[in-house]
């Protein structure tokens, strides 16, 4: 028997508002206007007699029928995404993953590792986006994001990879056994913009105030920085996760072995009905048992530090 279905398009512009909770974000997710959004989400009350979406100061609100209908369509979606997925990946020879990570993470943590996954799966064929910015499983093209906090969704599976702690760090020659906090507030300190208020509560809990970063090196991103202090330009406040190998080995050193936890965990999260797909278990595995090898290398260090209090956690409530 035929099919009664709404306009496709219809259907996808109310799914779109639904979901963002705005026509002008859904107009430009779908890349259209936010006029269209407007006719075809009227389209469809007016077919089926009753109120979808209702507007409303923070945003465009579901009634009761545009919740149910809502969850309905929002499943049909996924599992047509799903099935093509899967018919896509059968008809090419190499599974491709698309993976979105921030810059930092990408360059100084899984650079040096991803031989080892091409190694174990030389079948599978990784696209990784290095950004500022984590990826949207809305608006991008992409398998997997990693993310600065977990993702709050419904439809969106989250592991946890690691708590970023910074410990200033330097090249060896820039320090010995004896400096003290007070001692890196003469020293030229090297930072990126998201940086400026972790170096703030690190001097606060090791000197009991802040700095005033002004003289420092201002860069542009989180590696440049540690890039900078590997070759002796001044002290960086380095990410143990990221830096623990180079710390380990020497190339790195930590002049003051104070450190500070701050800011949101990270995680590496995919869609919840692709989570068992092949191509994304593989790469989960692998990638949370480095994350756990990881954090493992940087508890021992840390457990090892001679100088008490050793670490501290800042109030959540301090993140810019």
């Amino acid at each position: 028997m035929p099919f009664h279905l709404p306009s496709l398009n219809a259907l996808r512009a109310f799914e779109a508002t639904a979901r963002n909770g705005s026509v002008s974000r859904a107009a430009r997710e779908l890349n259209v206007s936010a006029g269209a959004i407007s006719r075809h989400i009227a389209l469809l009350e007016s077919d089926f007699g009753c109120q979808l979406l209702r507007r409303e100061a923070r945003g465009m609100t579901l009634t009761e029928h545009g919740d149910a209908y809502f969850k309905v369509i929002s499943q049909a979606f996924e599992s047509i995404d799903q099935g093509s997925r899967h018919l896509r990946s059968g008809t090419h020879s190499t599974p491709r993953l698309s993976i979105v990570l921030y810059s930092a993470i990408t360059t100084e943590w899984l650079a040096p590792r991803i031989r080892r996954f091409h190694a174990l799966h030389p079948s599978i064929e990784l696209h990784l986006s290095a950004k500022m910015q984590p990826g949207n499983f809305d608006t991008d093209a992409v398998d997997m994001v990693v993310t600065a906090g977990e993702p709050h969704r419904s439809d969106v599976h989250s592991d946890l990879l690691f708590q970023p702690r910074y410990i200033p760090v330097c090249a060896p020659k820039l320090t010995d056994d004896n400096t003290t906090p007070r001692d890196l507030r003469n020293q030229n300190l090297l930072y990126s913009t998201r940086e400026a208020h972790i170096w703030n509560a690190w001097f606060r809990f090791a000197d009991g105030d802040s700095i005033d970063l002004r003289g420092g090196w201002k860069l542009d991103s989180l590696s440049l920085t540690y890039q900078a202090a590997r070759s002796g330009a001044g002290i960086a406040l380095g990410e143990l996760f990221y830096n623990i190998d180079e710390i380990v080995t020497g190339r790195l050193v930590t002049p003051v072995p104070i450190v500070v936890e701050d800011g949101p965990p990270f995680f590496l999260s995919c869609r919840r009905s692709r989570k068992d797909e092949a191509g994304i278990a593989s790469f989960r595995k692998w990638i949370l048992d480095q994350a756990q090898q990881t954090s493992q290398a940087v508890n021992a260090w840390i457990a090892g530090l001679p100088r008490a209090p050793r670490t501290t956690t800042r109030d959540r409530s301090q993140n810019d």
